[in-house]
């Protein structure tokens, strides 16, 4: 597993466009929230309240950031493991995650099963 968007005030990190669809496809990740954490994680960047709350038009409910993981597995078998604040770190501050991320996120087929991307790491 590799970790992506744990972003930290003390570090730069690439900035840059996210194609929409990638943000699309993160934001339907997100709603599954199947990786919960205890808490809530802060943005270091602003002083914007956690967990974030945004409305997606297509969905029903606002989507709470901050409190989530989202995994991706790449057709390479590598699984991204990001904080659902990527959504965020992407929107409001303009990150760009590494490109091996974008097109794990941009290959998933859309069909997997919720939690499916994950397995036990030994």
């Amino acid at each position: 597993m590799l970790a992506v968007g744990w972003l930290a005030d003390a570090h730069t990190f690439d900035r840059g466009d996210v194609p929409a669809h990638v943000v699309e496809r993160l934001i339907d990740l997100a709603f599954e929230m199947p990786h919960l954490m205890r808490g809530c994680h802060y943005c270091p960047f602003c002083d914007e309240e956690s967990p974030i709350r945004i409305d997606v038009r297509r969905h029903p409910t606002p989507l709470y950031l901050g409190m989530s993981e989202i995994h991706v597995r790449s057709v390479s078998g590598v699984v991204y493991s990001a904080p659902s604040l990527v959504l965020h770190y992407i929107e409001r501050h303009r990150y760009r995650p590494p490109e091996e991320f974008v097109r794990a996120v941009e290959e998933r087929d859309g069909h997997e099963r919720r939690g499916a991307d994950v397995r036990s790491v030994e």
